[in-house]
């Protein structure tokens, strides 16, 4: 179906998109995790 180069370069395009959405994600939670932080502290006082 496909020659073995062309499986490689397919699998090596999509860890690469892989690869830059787990950046994306890794650094939109880090964006986060002070508001996350927060909302524990402020939560302490729910009890």
């Amino acid at each position: 179906m496909f020659a073995v180069k062309a499986m490689g370069e397919d699998a090596l395009c999509v860890l690469g998109e892989y690869l830059k959405l787990y950046a994306r994600l890794q650094t939109d939670v880090g964006a986060e995790v002070p508001l996350v932080r927060d909302a524990m502290r402020w939560a302490v006082w729910l009890k």
